[in-house]
């Protein structure tokens, strides 16, 4: 027998209305100061909060930023990959307010991407941090500001990979938190005012731990780069390149540009080529047992405390006869080997 005509357009009117409401995750989610988190996040009907994007955005999506403002609320959490980007000439920006741990929680392990994104606290707050990401997987920033936090900008977890690319951070007691086993990546960036390290590499355990910097200026800093291999069968891995590193007018006798200390059988090794260090209590510090040791080459060390420093009898330096090493209080002030060409 036929069903009526009417009874079948009804059916698929209500299989269209329950289609609507099941919407299918979107490559690419749209924000606006002028959205609302009960839209689609269309281009044509975006939202309003970052939050919101996430949860329509698939795993791999973006999230475009269409106008300046501020986009969040509470603590962003992301739990998957995806890439959250200003459009040109836009200022997007994640705050936090004094009740925050973070400003942004990721706990994928899938690749997560920041571009032309500004991170900061509520002004007259002190939030702790900026962006923390635990586990394993890929976090990049690109043309980023991150200031101003109570403790760090960016943490990254042991295991994990994180790359700066042209980003600004200042004005915090420590820009990067490395774990042990994370390796982190910083190319063209700045750094400026920091009151412990911009970079510091902390306790991981039995693992390899790479800090690469190049083309990269850091001022006004205690530490530029703190590392350290306190474990049995760790190894920490320090490369500088092409960079400038400057601490403030009147150095402090426990600060130092390039700093690698090794303790309870780990390993360091550090490299710095083509930079320029001053100002420091130390411009570059290695300590640890052998094979630990620094390699320096075609840069200029100048107006520090000590020019090259260690500790350990069993500490190596090599330093290459295209070095300029001179200026400073003392120039090299080394408890252990050092192999020099011509200063």
């Amino acid at each position: 027998m036929t069903l009526p005509l009417r009874f079948l357009a009804l059916t698929a009117l209500a299989l269209a209305s329950t289609t609507t409401f099941a919407q299918a995750p979107l490559f690419r989610a749209y924000l606006s100061i002028s959205g609302n988190d009960n839209n689609p996040c269309t281009l044509a009907s975006p939202c309003r909060l970052l939050a919101k994007a996430i949860t329509v955005v698939q795993d791999g999506g973006e999230v475009w930023i269409l106008d300046s403002g501020n986009y969040n609320t509470q603590e962003v959490g992301i739990d998957k990959g995806v890439t959250v980007m200003s459009m040109p000439g836009v200022q997007g920006s994640l705050v936090a307010a004094s009740s925050f741990n973070n400003t942004v929680t990721v706990v994928t392990p899938n690749p997560v991407t920041f571009r032309n994104v500004t991170f900061l606290p509520l002004p007259g707050t002190t939030a702790t941090g900026g962006v923390i990401k635990s586990g394993t997987g890929r976090m990049t920033f690109q043309d980023c500001n991150l200031s101003a936090f109570g403790t760090y900008g960016i943490s990254i977890g042991s295991g994990g990979d994180l790359t700066l690319i042209r980003t600004v951070m200042r004005d915090m007691p420590t820009g990067i938190n490395v774990q042990g086993g994370a390796t982190l990546g910083v190319h063209e960036s700045t750094f400026v005012g920091f009151s412990n390290a911009a970079i510091v590499q902390t306790v991981g355990g039995a693992n390899t731990t790479r800090v690469v910097a190049t083309r990269s200026t850091f001022r006004l800093v205690n530490r530029a780069i703190d590392a350290q291999a306190d474990f049995s069968g760790s190894k920490t891995i320090v490369h500088v390149v092409d960079s400038q590193l400057e601490a403030s007018t009147i150095p402090a006798p426990s600060s130092f540009g390039v700093g690698a200390v090794a303790t309870n059988g780990g390993v360091v090794e550090v490299v710095v080529s083509g930079s320029y260090i001053s100002r420091f209590g130390r411009g570059i510090f290695v300590s640890g047992a052998s094979p630990s040791r620094a390699q320096i080459s075609s840069s200029h060390i100048t107006g520090n405390q000590a020019g090259l420093a260690a500790d350990q009898a069993t500490t190596t330096i090599l330093s290459a006869g295209n070095n300029l090493i001179r200026g400073n209080t003392t120039d090299i002030n080394i408890v252990g080997t050092i192999t020099t060409g011509s200063q």
